[in-house]
């Protein structure tokens, strides 16, 4: 069954965002640095790991939109990012393109 997001339920800031993104680059870059290229978790790597995630949760009603849509390498292409961006490379949060 379907769960809808109560009314007065906010969604994510964008500020917050960022800041769960890096928190999750943080911690996959602890719990197994042995496997990770370079030792680190990369900022890119999370961001489409948490971004889909939102998504589905929101198509299910379970949070409000979240704010940034889950983009891939197909997606980017497509834009004016073309050959600007390599998500798998991002390592940070200034190197994020932001939509501001």
């Amino acid at each position: 069954m379907k769960r809808t997001v109560p009314p007065n339920e906010t969604a994510c800031s964008e500020p917050q965002h960022y800041t769960n993104i890096a928190s999750l680059m943080e911690f996959g870059s602890r719990a197994v640095p042995d496997i990770l290229r370079d030792g680190s978790y990369r900022y890119g790597v999370a961001q489409k790991l948490l971004n889909p995630a939102l998504q589905y949760y929101w198509c299910l009603g379970h949070i409000p939109a979240p704010p940034h849509c889950p983009v891939d390498r197909i997606v980017v292409q497509k834009t004016a990012l073309r050959g600007r961006v390599n998500w798998t490379k991002i390592q940070n949060e200034t190197q994020y393109p932001r939509s501001d």
